[in-house]
Formats: structure tokens, C-alpha cells, sequence
């Protein structure tokens, strides 16, 4: 593994996209089911992998865009000029005022976005705005960590070496009938969450530890503050705090343990 860049942007893409955000893409694919010809818009996008994944599927004659709100995380995405030899276009915006048009996606999803958005209800109402009648939202957000048991420790240790709570942001909007409550108010309908649990997979704890804090530095501001010398002296009392919960979930020498996640979706009333 080569060194860690001092990029948040890169450094998510480069650590947590392949064990985290890829995996995650495909299921969230799997249930959106974009067609060929169709339109499709990432919400969130973050450094484009659900948009990177979905151009194939569209093909030539669809469309695929990413939104977010991170500059950062856009310049990333935009060495990404195509995927599968279609076209991705990348768009600044945030999620609570979409820069599209009504009715201009057949297909929006949204991966690990929702519970970062100050305004959920308006986020959700603003996907529904754009999307055809007709139109399908799926979005993938994490369980809490109540249901993510390596997380919740690890969220601990950020606990007692940092200060601050640094992973309990991506597992703030964790109960599905929340979810659930929040599709059906904001408009849509045949709305639906399933609990989905994945198999993570990563080369070594301690290059987990290195990536989670190298990585969550472009969401995580408790950890973007941190300057090269407090970043290694955190990896390291962390990783000397997790030897025996990721001793539970070393196999062979790699890290190996289940994210919980739910998947809402609907669709927009023809």
C-alpha cells in the first residue's frame, strides 16, 4: 500500500472506496436497476463511485450525473471523465436545492448522504422534484451503531483519544422506520427500507485504522483539523486501544466484520 496522501478527497477514494463504498455501490445498483437509455442522478455523490458504476448500465444512450456539495470530493470525480465509455457529468450543488430541472431523472440514489443533510424531508422532497413521474429513489444509509458492533467500539476509542465522537456521523440516521416515515412524507410512494448486512473486508487493522482516519477527514471535521503529527500519534493510541475487539474479527492476518445498512426506495406518482 503506498503512502497516504495528505488529500482527505484522494485519500477516500483511494482507501475507503474499494472495501467500503464499491460493495455498497453494487447493492445500492441492484436495487435501483438503472436501464439502458435512462437517466440517472447521484446524490452525494462524494467521489463518484455509485455514478462510475451505474454508466455502464445506462449505456451511451443514458445519462449520468454526480451532485455534491464538497468541491474536494468533485475534483476527485472529475478525473473520472467516463466510465465504461460513457460520459459522467459532475455537478457542485447541495442536496437541499438541486441545480436540475423538475422531472429531469428517471433514477436517483443517494449512498451514505442522508444522514449528513441538515434538512432530510427537504433533501428528499427536492429528489422527488427531479425525478419523472414514474421515477425511483433508492438511498443507502447506515444502521446505527448499536448495530454495528466493530464501529461502536471503534467510535470509542475516537471517543477517548480525540476528544469526539468522529464516527458517529455516518451512523446518525440509523432506525428504518425512520427512514420509511421520512419516504412517505416527502411524497413518495411504494416506499419500502431493507436491512442489508455486508461482509467488509480490509488488508490489515491497522491499515483500517490509518484509512478511517486519513479517510473521514474529508466528512469528519474533528479529524480534518488534525494536522500530520496528531494524525499519527491518534492512529497509533487507537490502534493500540482496538488490539483486542479487532482481534474478534482478524482472519489470516485481514480484518474481516459486517456493516449493517438500510436501503430505502420509492417511487414518485405517475
Amino acid at each position: 500500500m503506498s503512502p497516504l496522501q495528505n488529500n482527505p478527497a484522494q485519500d477516500y477514494e483511494t482507501y475507503f472506496v474499494p472495501i467500503l463504498f464499491l460493495p455498497w455501490a453494487q447493492i445500492l445498483l441492484d436495487t435501483a436497476k438503472p436501464q439502458p437509455g435512462e437517466r440517472l442522478l447521484d446524490v452525494a455523490c462524494g467521489t463518484g463511485i455509485v455514478a462510475r458504476q451505474a454508466a455502464p448500465l445506462v449505456g451511451s444512450q443514458g445519462k449520468v450525473t454526480g451532485v455534491d456539495i464538497n468541491p474536494g470530493m468533485l475534483n476527485v470525480a472529475r478525473t473520472f471523465a467516463a466510465s465504461g465509455g460513457v460520459p459522467l457529468e459532475w455537478q457542485e450543488g447541495s442536496a437541499l436545492s438541486l441545480p436540475f430541472e423538475d422531472n429531469s431523472y428517471d433514477v436517483i440514489v443517494c449512498q451514505q448522504g442522508l444522514q449528513f443533510f441538515p434538512d432530510k424531508l427537504k433533501a428528499l422532497q427536492e429528489m422527488l422534484r427531479v425525478l419523472v413521474p414514474g421515477g425511483r429513489v433508492v438511498i443507502s444509509v447506515n444502521q446505527s451503531l448499536a448495530h454495528n458492533a466493530l464501529y461502536n467500539v471503534f467510535n470509542q476509542a475516537f471517543v477517548q483519544h480525540l476528544g469526539a465522537p468522529a464516527l458517529a456521523g455516518p451512523f446518525a440516521f440509523g432506525d428504518d422506520q425512520q427512514l420509511y416515515a421520512l419516504l412517505v412524507e416527502a411524497g413518495f410512494t411504494q416506499a419500502a427500507v431493507d436491512v442489508v448486512s455486508l461482509p467488509i473486508h480490509a488488508e490489515s487493522a491497522e491499515s483500517f485504522v490509518r484509512s478511517t482516519v486519513y479517510g473521514s477527514a474529508a466528512v469528519v471535521p474533528a479529524l480534518a483539523q488534525l494536522d500530520d503529527a496528531a494524525r499519527t500519534t491518534l492512529i497509533e493510541k487507537v490502534i493500540d486501544a482496538m488490539k483486542d475487539p479487532f482481534s474478534a474479527y482478524t482472519q489470516t492476518g485481514q480484518l474481516v466484520f459486517s456493516v449493517a445498512a438500510n436501503i430505502g426506495y420509492g417511487t414518485k406518482l405517475a
